[in-house]
């Protein structure tokens, strides 16, 4: 038999252009369950969760590999792992990236109907409503904080460090790009090469 909407007290909202804290701040008094999630890649890595229980700010980070799954599927056994360590009932948001199918499989429908349809049973198990929230743009923003809550760092530091990575270049292509302006500019306009030279030699300083 098919849990519905109503039996887990279902609600829908869609987050935009906000931040981790923001939603943290308005979920205060439920628990939030961020959820993020890599498919199994076609060289055979297996798919993967990390996500993070967050209660009245007190976090507790989960991850776990999953041969063959989705990111979808990933991110709905995360969340059906995270239901399984709840107490007590409360009002449960599930904070994902985008949709995860929750309405077609209300129905008994969609490709991760019945893995869905076990997260629900399980809410209903344990007394609890959930609401879906939907932090359309977010990813990266969930992502970062999920890491930040793992205590081995090793994954945020390199994310870090892959984006200082894309802000050099980008800095160094625009700035490049800027300086070749200025060189057309000076050139049309006669100026001294050896004004033009020092110009050129901050772009090969960058």
């Amino acid at each position: 038999m098919l849990v519905t909407e109503r039996e887990i007290g279902y609600d829908l909202e869609i987050q935009e252009n906000t931040t981790v804290e923001e939603l943290r701040k308005q979920y205060w008094e439920g628990i939030i369950i961020w959820l993020n999630a890599s498919g199994t890649s076609p060289d055979g890595k297996p798919g993967s969760y990390r996500c993070v229980m967050d209660f009245h700010g007190n976090v507790k980070y989960m991850e776990k590999e999953l041969a063959g799954a989705t990111a979808n599927q990933a991110m709905i056994q995360g969340a059906i792992d995270a239901v399984d360590c709840i107490q007590k009932p409360m009002r449960v948001f599930l904070c994902a990236p985008g949709a995860l199918g929750f309405e077609s499989a209300f129905r008994g429908k969609g490709v991760n109907s019945d893995l869905l349809q076990e997260l629900f049973k399980l809410l209903l198990k344990k007394g609890c409503q959930v609401t879906e929230v939907r932090f359309m743009g977010g990813a990266d923003l969930i992502r970062k904080f999920v890491l930040s809550c793992n205590p081995d760092h090793t994954k945020l530091d390199e994310l870090n460090k892959k984006e200082q990575q894309g802000r050099d270049y980008y800095r160094m292509k625009i700035y490049g790009e800027c300086i070749d302006k200025v060189v057309d500019i000076l050139k049309k306009n006669h100026i001294d090469d050896s004004v033009i030279q020092e110009i050129m030699q901050i772009k090969n300083n960058l």
